[in-house]
Formats: C-alpha cells, sequence, structure tokens
C-alpha cells in the first residue's frame, strides 16, 4: 500500500532550522496577524500545525478571527515545558503564510516572549523534575508512538523487550540474534529514545549505538545495509510512527512483543495496514499520551479562549473561528494519532494500561482517513437517525457504539 504520509520528526534539529526560510525576521509583535498564539513544544506537532495552518490560510472564507499559531518547536520535551513554566521564551518562533505557501520566522521581544500554551509528547511526569503547578492544566492530546525498523532485505519480522535490552544496553556483548556484531544498531537521541528506554528497561544515557545517528538519518543508516542481506541482518533502529509509515517503501517495521506477551504486534492490525489498531487497543506498549500545557483561573477554565478552542481542534471538540475549515482529518491524514480513536490509556508515562473511553469516539472516522484504501466496516452518516443497532451514535460521519451527553451529534 502506498503511504500518504510527511517525513516528520527531524530529531534535534528544530524544523525552523532545517528548512530554508525568508531572512530577515520581524518581531512577532509588529506582525500584522489576527489572533496570535504563542506556543512551545515537541517537534513531533510541527508538521500537523504546519498543516493546518496551510488549509486555514488557503480557505477563501476565512476572516479576521481566526486564529495565527507561532511556534518554538528547539527546546526538546522538557525545555519546552521548563519555557512555559518560566512564562515566556527568547528566540525565533515559526508560522505559515499564504501561497506561495512557506514558514516565516519572527523574533521574540525583547526580555522573552510570553507564551499562551506548550505541548509534551507525554504525560508531565516525563518530565519528573518539574511538577504541574495549580494555575496550569494538562490536556489529553495525541497519541506519539515509536516503531523498531530493520532493512527491506533482513528476514526477521519481529523482536520482543528482552531481545531489546540485550541489544541496546549491552551492543555486542548481548548477543541476541541476529543483531550480534554490534554493527548496524542505531539509537538516535530524544524522545523515541526515552520511550524505547522506559519499556525494554535501559536507561537513554546508557543506549549502544554503532553510529548516533538523528531521527532523519535513522532511516538512512539502515538502508545503508539492505544492498547485502548479510549486513541486512545486523541494521536495526527506531523512530516515530509517522516518519516510519513515510518510510515503508525503505525500511521494514518490526513487530514488538513486550514483556509478558506471548507473541509480537505490530502497531497496526497489521505490516501494511495504517490504522494503529494494536496501539489503540494497548496491545502494542511503545507509546505515550501527548499533552498540551495552559494556564487556567480558579475555576480550573482556561485563561485564554482562543487556547481552549485550538485544543479542541486535536479531537474535534472544537473548530477554528474565522474559517470554514474542518481541522480534524488533517491531524489526523499528517500522521496524528487522536485521543478519541484509543481504546486504551497509560497511567503516567510508564505507568499500567488500561481501557479507556473517549467521550466521542472516533475510531471509524480515524480508519476512513488513515487506512483509505482499505475497506471500513463503518456505517456513514450524517445524524444519529441514520445509526441504529449496536451503533446507534453519528460521530464524525460514522455511526459509533456511543457518545458522551455533553459531546455533539455528527
Amino acid at each position: 500500500m502506498g503511504c500518504r504520509f510527511k517525513v516528520v520528526g527531524l530529531g534535534a534539529c528544530a524544523l525552523a532550522l532545517c528548512l530554508p526560510h525568508s531572512a530577515g525576521a520581524v518581531l512577532c509583535d509588529e506582525l500584522p496577524l489576527p489572533n496570535k498564539l504563542y506556543g512551545v513544544g515537541h517537534n513531533a506537532l510541527t508538521p500537523i500545525l504546519e498543516e493546518v495552518a496551510r488549509r486555514l490560510e488557503q480557505d477563501p472564507k476565512r476572516t479576521d478571527e481566526r486564529t495565527t499559531v507561532l511556534y518554538v518547536d528547539s527546546l526538546g520535551a522538557c525545555g519546552s515545558y521548563q519555557a512555559f513554566l518560566d512564562g515566556k521564551v527568547t528566540g525565533r518562533f515559526f508560522y505559515w503564510t499564504e501561497e506561495p505557501y512557506t514558514f516565516e520566522l519572527c523574533d521574540a521581544r525583547d526580555g522573552g516572549q510570553p507564551l499562551d500554551f506548550a505541548y509534551l509528547p507525554a504525560a508531565v511526569d516525563y518530565c519528573s523534575q518539574l511538577p504541574l503547578p495549580a494555575d496550569v492544566v494538562a490536556r489529553r492530546g495525541l497519541v506519539h508512538g515509536v516503531s523498531l525498523v530493520t532493512g527491506l532485505q533482513s528476514p526477521e519480522r519481529s523482536i520482543s523487550a528482552e531481545a531489546l535490552y540485550l541489544i541496546y544496553g549491552f551492543g555486542p556483548d548481548g548477543q541476541a540474534s541476529p543483531w550480534t556484531d554490534g554493527s548496524g544498531i542505531f539509537a538516535a537521541e530524544g524522545f523515541n529514545r526515552d520511550v524505547l528506554g522506559f519499556a525494554i528497561g535501559v536507561p537513554p544515557e546508557r543506549f549502544h549505538d554503532d553510529t548516533p545517528p538523528t531521527i532523519g538519518t535513522t532511516f538512512h543508516h539502515v538502508m545503508g545495509y539492505a544492498s547485502d542481506a548479510t549486513r541486512a541482518t545486523q541494521a536495526i533502529g527506531f523512530a516515530s510512527l509517522a516518519a516510519v509509515d513515510a518510510q515503508r517503501s525503505n525500511v521494514k517495521p518490526l513487530a514488538y512483543q513486550h514483556f509478558g506477551q506471548d507473541c509480537g504486534v505490530w502497531p497496526d492490525s497489521n505490516d501494511s495496514a495504517f490504522d494503529k489498531l494494536n496501539v489503540r487497543l494497548g496491545k502494542y506498549a511503545l507509546w505515550q499520551q501527548g499533552s498540551f500545557l495552559a494556564r487556567v483561573n480558579a475555576q480550573s477554565n482556561v485563561v485564554n479562549d482562543h487556547v481552549a478552542n485550538f485544543m479542541g481542534w486535536f479531537d474535534g471538540s472544537s473548530q477554528p473561528p474565522g474559517t470554514e475549515v474542518d481541522v480534524f482529518p488533517a491531524v489526523i491524514e499528517e500522521g496524528g494519532l487522536p485521543d478519541c480513536a484509543m481504546q486504551a490509556s497509560r497511567e503516567g508515562s510508564v505507568g499500567s494500561l488500561s481501557s479507556y473511553a473517549p467521550p466521542k469516539p472516533c475510531g471509524c472516522a480515524f480508519e476512513a482517513l488513515a487506512n483509505p484504501h482499505d475497506p471500513n466496516p463503518c456505517h456513514p452518516c450524517s445524524s444519529d437517525s441514520e445509526c441504529g443497532g449496536d451503533a446507534p451514535r453519528c460521530n464524525f460521519g460514522f455511526c459509533e457504539g456511543y457518545r458522551a451527553a455533553a459531546a455533539s451529534e455528527g
């Protein structure tokens, strides 16, 4: 099956620093843009923000009520969290403009730009040294997972947590067949390494790797082993689920068998699907629940109404003002896994899994958008009256089993 996703997850290199941009950035405060929201966070969110902004800017019916998002993604997860707690950040934000479509840079004001929101790719306890203040709320964001990959010529299809512990914890001394000579072991630094390390019990700073790559070059290293069948068996690396989806014609995802499991499972229902079914059901263990951070008042309401609206874009609970664009499909089509598609929840960053029932489930809509070439057994709809039986509620254009009373129809 062909893949529709763009390459995402550029590792330690921020998108704003890796792509060409216009020179002579101006102060962000001086930009004549409506309803500016200043955010800081992990670069896992960047390609989705870009696509959403593109669709909003290209809407011919957009008005000056629309929201403009300006974002810094160069500080990492906990660096972003710390900046948000500090209340401001220095440096440059990037944002997106209308055709000819590109991103631009603007400078923070002297002394630092005040921040409206932050995004973590995990629960807040991922940054254990930074407790959540009483005036900050953490809302469930997108789900971010990690996939193991090897060369296309490798006969391997699955790998266990025990084997990964030996491979990344001990290198050639681990002798986990066939990864026994210590070459071809790649472990990009950053969030994805942390997720894998949490799962297999190897501290991120203790990872063995042959050539420490960024996430963007992990694929090139693994692909470099593909021309020789013997060397291909020695190649192993990992990257985000969305990044791996974009490279399936070049590398092969491995099924993952977690501690206590009887067999390995792919993130998806099979090795050619894009439905993330085993992640959503909690059968695939290598994932984290992202978090949006925002300031709240004494009544626990988000102080900035535009921020409250913005956070709802990612689960379909709100739509951007000043435009007729439905951004929820863009989130999924750019590789995002929204909370409403999940049937499993994780306690914190490293806690146990449990069943989860989102207020307005969107599993059918997610599969239709993420896996468009496969048959979707769900019944399309525009209202509850078109649904019935075991799926009586119309959610996101498909009949689903339930919907919370406070959630909207359709």
